[in-house]
């Protein structure tokens, strides 16, 4: 039976040899589990302490499908149970201890955490109570990852991440792995973290390292940037001050062509200061904190309204071109509220027009000295 209460076909063949004087072991065994065909090897090279090795290739595996909970029946009255917060369990690494193995896996096709993969190969030692996993590779949503993980089973565990992804569709891979998609888009992310911890939370508390991303063609949800201005540009008739505000939904979005930054995280906190987003109608930088704790977002993005093709953005935003806009992004992951300051606005227009009237008496004055010019040369 599996741990999900189901039954697990399993039928194998193979061989096995063993040489008790040399304290060696050495099985082959081939055979099916469920749909998933599996060829592997298995040894010792010695008995005491054991040190394990293995060479195990699959064609292909949902792991969910072991994983998966029977529903809850209700108990005798047939009536749902309340759900209660459950207590994080502890992390548990006492079998990394005593482990000797040094192996690899190889995966056709992967289903794990409701993620899709493919030509996985993994690399597997483990000794003196650290596992490492290097490489790490797979080709996953268009794209391929490689990359290294770390488990050491100390007091508190340690863990180090570092993975490439590049040329990753990021958009279905979220929808995945999250059932959302807060961002789209195709590129590369690097992601090189380390953190500690006997459970989840504090695991979140002690992330400390660095990410990057390099995306095209793809989007941000939640705040649609280019709607935002523009409302604000029409309030500027009512209202020279206070705010423009809004909270963050499912059915805004902002679109971009080209998304490149990259983050510290330090203790749980992601900071980043070189956001660069562009668009037909925008470009966008950006600097702030996010919370991967308190699961919160403080960010500002500044806006700049650039030369659009006629009729794009609307005539609000062909008004304000070349204003930079800023518009603050607040709060919880699942309603980021979103503010442009009106007065800061206003003031950037009425500079705007006179710079531009700058500009024409400026225009004015050389004309009126060329022609000067003329009458005192004759010419």
């Amino acid at each position: 039976p599996n741990p999900a209460g189901g039954v697990m076909a399993f039928k194998a063949g193979g061989n096995l040899n063993a040489n008790l004087a040399k304290q060696t072991l050495a099985a082959h065994l081939n055979g099916k589990l469920d749909q998933s065909t599996i060829d592997a090897k298995f040894g010792l090279a010695k008995f005491t302490p054991p040190a394990y090795n293995f060479d195990v290739s699959i064609d292909q595996i949902d792991v969910d499908r072991y994983n998966e909970k029977k529903p809850d029946a209700g108990g005798a009255t047939g009536k749902p149970a309340q759900a209660t917060p459950a207590a994080e369990q502890p992390i548990d690494l006492s079998a990394l201890k005593d482990l000797n193995a040094n192996g690899s896996v190889k995966i056709g096709s992967l289903k794990a955490a409701n993620i899709r993969a493919s030509n996985v190969r993994i690399d597997i030692r483990a000794a003196g109570g650290k596992l490492e996993v290097s490489p790490l590779n797979a080709n996953l949503y268009q794209g391929s990852l490689a990359g290294a993980v770390t488990v050491a089973a100390t007091n508190p565990p340690r863990f180090a991440v570092r993975q490439n992804l590049t040329g990753v569709s990021i958009g279905p891979l979220l929808k995945d792995a999250i059932g959302k998609e807060p961002i789209e888009g195709r590129g590369s992310i690097q992601l090189d973290v380390t953190t500690q911890g006997a459970v989840v939370s504090a695991m979140k508390k002690a992330l400390d390292g660095t990410a990057k991303f390099d995306l095209r063609d793809g989007a941000v949800s939640g705040v649609n940037i280019a709607k935002a201005i523009r409302t604000a540009k029409v309030k500027l008739g009512g209202a020279s001050e206070g705010q423009q505000a809004g909270t963050s939904s499912t059915e805004e979005k902002t679109d971009f062509s080209e998304l490149t930054g990259s983050f510290r995280i330090n203790n749980g906190v992601a900071h980043n200061d070189d956001l660069s987003a562009k668009s037909p109608l925008l470009r966008v930088g950006g600097q702030g904190d996010i919370n991967l704790v308190s699961e919160t977002l403080d960010y500002t993005v500044k806006a700049t309204v650039v030369s659009t093709l006629q009729g794009q953005g609307g005539p609000e935003l062909q008004a304000m071109k070349g204003l930079t806009v800023p518009v603050r992004l607040s709060g919880p992951f699942t309603a980021i509220a979103w503010k442009v300051d009106l007065a800061g606005l206003a003031t950037q227009v009425v500079k705007q027009k006179i710079d531009e009237r700058k500009d024409e008496v400026k225009g004015k004055a050389v004309e009126k000295l060329q022609d000067k010019l003329k009458g005192l040369f004759g010419k």
